[in-house]
Order: C-alpha cells, then sequence, then structure tokens
C-alpha cells in the first residue's frame, strides 16, 4: 500500500512543516522589529530562551540516540526516528549559537565577556581560565562537531541497515554508542555551563548539566509520544501501538519525571541550606513578583500533575490520555525554561520588561519555526522510505503480530 494513501502521517508532517515556516517568519519578524529599535541587548537576551530550549531538545535527541544504540530497548524503537530527525537540526542549532557567539563577542550577553568587569572582581579573576571568548568558541565548535559527526555516524548506519539487513552494523553501533554518548554527556555539561550557567558567573550548580540532560531526553520521549501516539491512525503507527509499549515509554517517561524532581529539589536544598550570596540570587530572582506563582504552578505542572497520571496503568495504555499527557509535558516544559532564563536578564513582570517579554516569544517561534520545517522534512523524506519504524529490527512488529495472534485464538 502506498505511503501516500489516506493512512499516511506525511500530510501530517507537511502542515507541521507549513506550521513552522509561517512560526518562523513571525518570529524573524519580531527579532527584525528590535533590531532595528537598535535595543541589541533585549535581541539577544531574548534569543538565548529561544536557543536554549531548541538546543536542550535537540541535545535530549542526541541522548535518546545514543542510549538506544547502547541498550538496543524495544521501547526506544517506537520513538528512535523522531529522536533521529532532531538530531537533523543540529547544523540549524550551531547557525543559531553563532548569533550567541555575536552577542558575547560584542559583550552585550555575557558579564564574563567584558575585561573590565573581570578587573573589578576577584571572584570572577579565578574563573578566566574557564569563561573567556577563546574557550567559549573552541570548546562550542567541539561540542557541535562531535554531536553532529557521532549521530549522522550512528543515523546513517541505521538507515543503511534497513536496506541492507547487514547485523554486523547493529553490533558496531553497540560498540560506538556507549563511549560516544560518555562523551556526550561530559561535553553537554561543559556546553551548558558556558552557555547557560556563565549569565550569572557568580553562581554556581554542580548538577544543572544533569538538570538540563534529564529535562531534554523526558522531553523528547513527551514529543515521540506526541507524534506516534497522536499519528496512532496512521501507518505503521497504527499496527505498532500496544498497550504493553505504552506502559514501557510511559514507565521510562515517568522515571525521568521522578529523577527530573529528585535533581530540581537537590539543587534547591544544596543551595538553600548553603545559604551562599553567590548562589541565592538565582532563586530571589525566581522568587521575585508573579514568577514565584510562575514557579508554584510548574510545581504541580512537570511534577506532581505527570507523576499522578503515568503513575497509574490505565493511562498509559489509553492512547487518548497517553497523548494528552504528554503534550501536558510539553507545554509544562517550554514554561519552565521560560522561568529558568529569563530572569537571567530581567527580575519581575515590570510594565518596562513586557516588551522584553514578547521579544522571548519571537525568538522561541523563530527558532522554533525553523526547528519543526527541517524535523518534519526528515520525517517526511523518512515516511516516503517507509521506515518511520527501523525495518532492520523487527522486534516491535513481532510483538504486535503476538498480541494479535492472542487474541485471534482467544
Amino acid at each position: 500500500m502506498s505511503v501516500m494513501n489516506q493512512t499516511s502521517p506525511i500530510p501530517t508532517f507537511k502542515r507541521a512543516q507549513n506550521v513552522g515556516g509561517i512560526l518562523f517568519l513571525l518570529g524573524v519578524i519580531g527579532l527584525g522589529i528590535a533590531l532595528i529599535s537598535g535595543d541589541t541587548k533585549a535581541f539577544f537576551a531574548s534569543f538565548t530562551f529561544g536557543f536554549v530550549f531548541w538546543m536542550t531538545l535537540t541535545l535530549g535527541c542526541c541522548t535518546l540516540v545514543y542510549l538506544h544504540h547502547s541498550i538496543r530497548a524495544t521501547w526506544s524503537l517506537s520513538i528512535l526516528r523522531i529522536a533521529e530527525a532532531g538530531t537533523k537540526a543540529l547544523p540549524l542549532m550551531l547557525v543559531c549559537w553563532l548569533v550567541m557567539a555575536v552577542g558575547m563577542l560584542s559583550r552585550q550577553l555575557y558579564m564574563w565577556s567584558n575585561p573590565a568587569n573581570m578587573a573589578g572582581s576577584e571572584v570572577l579573576q579565578r574563573k578566566t581560565w574557564f569563561l573567556n571568548p577563546t574557550t567559549y568558541i573552541v570548546l562550542s565548535l567541539i561540542c557541535f562537531a562531535f554531536w553532529i559527526l557521532t549521530t549522522w555516524r550512528l543515523n546513517e548506519s541505521s538507515r543503511l541497515q534497513d536496506e541492507t539487513r547487514d547485523q554486523r552494523l547493529s553490533e558496531n553501533r553497540a560498540s560506538f554508542a556507549p563511549p560516544a554518548g560518555v562523551i556526550h554527556v561530559v561535553l553537554l555539561t561543559f556546553a551548558i555551563t558556558l552557555w547557560v550557567m556563565s549569565l550569572d558567573p557568580y553562581w554556581v550548580s554542580t548538577i544543572y548539566g544533569v538538570w538540563f540532560m534529564i529535562y531534554g531526553l523526558r522531553l523528547v520521549i513527551a514529543l515521540g509520544i506526541a507524534v506516534v501516539w497522536g499519528l496512532r491512525n496512521t501507518r505503521p503507527f497504527n499496527e505498532l501501538i500496544t498497550k504493553k509499549l505504552g506502559a514501557d515509554v510511559g514507565n521510562m517517561l515517568l522515571g525521568l519525571t521522578m529523577f527530573w524532581a529528585y535533581v530540581t529539589v537537590s539543587q534547591f536544598l544544596i543551595i538553600w541550606s548553603a545559604n551562599l550570596p553567590e548562589e541565592i540570587p538565582f532563586y530571589i530572582n525566581r522568587f521575585t513578583g508573579p514568577m514565584v506563582y510562575l514557579g508554584g504552578f510548574l510545581v504541580i505542572a512537570q511534577f506532581f500533575a505527570p507523576f499522578l497520571c503515568l503513575i497509574g496503568m490505565r493511562n498509559k495504555r489509553a492512547p487518548h490520555i497517553f497523548w494528552r499527557i504528554a503534550v501536558w509535558i510539553i507545554i509544562a516544559s517550554i514554561i519552565d525554561m521560560f522561568w529558568q532564563i529569563t530572569p537571567f536578564f530581567k527580575v519581575g513582570f515590570l510594565s518596562e520588561n513586557l516588551l522584553w517579554y514578547a521579544l522571548d516569544f519571537a525568538a522561541f517561534a523563530a527558532i522554533g519555526g525553523a526547528w519543526v520545517w527541517v524535523f518534519a522534512s526528515d520525517l517526511i523524506k523518512t515516511a516516503q522510505r517507509n521506515a518511520l519504524i527501523p525495518l532492520h529490527d523487527t522486534r516491535l512488529v513481532d510483538s504486535f503480530r503476538e498480541v494479535a495472534e492472542g487474541h485471534a485464538h482467544a
């Protein structure tokens, strides 16, 4: 049966592609207005919010690709092509990083990029070995080169095995992915420290990199559920979604939700108990004005609501409910990233900050629109070759057939 019939997901991917293009244009218009008005500081601040969210999602896709080929789990087969499509956005994120680099070099984004600020602080002077333009540029380029090359090798090997059915390719990926995954965690930690934590160079958190890694992995699993379970009436997903698969993927999402909460609470308790003047401003800025209510909402939206919904087996086995839980997590994650990033630049919902907040979502839409366009474009190509589920690994298909045969004999 042709993939272009009414049960094909391609029309949905094309609509997503069009929506991405529209969001990109609207976001660029908003950012262009900021540049024309001459408020470059607001431009770079807002661009950081958009870049960090979509880069975190992209790194979450990388994490899932390394993880899948390391452990070769059955549950991750269902969303592997979703993660692979996300890694195709790495060149786009490299281009977006160049904007961040311009903000750093122009001394409008990072305090430490201005030598006068460094000279006036003994604390910052002790960090100059790491917080300097050369390290920022060189280390960032190393990170992008590693992520692009390693994910390309794994993705290309998986695609090639679909065509050749050569089992040695799978064995090679199982040997290559684990060390690549370890290096990925190290580079991710360095990158997050440079790109995000150093926005406040006085602030330190030893688990901030871990927080972002778990955040990204949880987010891409939620995205995978939103795509696969949202397209449950199209081929090939209509033949693969079973109660067991929903339970397996849901349990992974539940575990990451609990781990994310553990890391989040641990960071807060460590900083609260130490009560050091260089650390507590991180939370003071986020507990000022309406931001404190937003933080309280996130405690419910990011943990309690998903936890209570996922802890029961029924919701994970009911596709229409499971899909809604994943969409909720994606929306809550966007709000959470807003709460994390924007207070680095502005505190409180003051009247003079309202245009900045609007610009934040313009940057989010510009980068996100381009990301969605690249993501949907890759999924269209994958669907056209009937490979939305890895063809070389039949475990999901076999599982579905076993369930179908069991029902037939019942």
